[in-house]
């Protein structure tokens, strides 16, 4: 998860400038995270083996 932001105006003592909600705001951001993976034993506890698949949708 990244974290938040904001925006602010450069000179904020100067005159006031026009604020516009659209400009200085940010989107929501979506992430859809996908993760598959595996844990295996053989012979007798002498062979693991594991794996994992990771897909982050941003």
């Amino acid at each position: 998860m990244k974290s938040g932001g904001y925006n602010s105006l450069i000179f904020p003592l100067s005159p006031p400038l026009d604020y516009v909600d659209e400009v200085m705001s940010y989107d929501p951001e979506q992430l859809d995270p996908y993760e598959a993976g595996f844990k295996t034993t053989w012979a007798d506890g002498l062979l693991q083996l594991n794996g994992a698949a990771y897909y982050y949708d941003y």
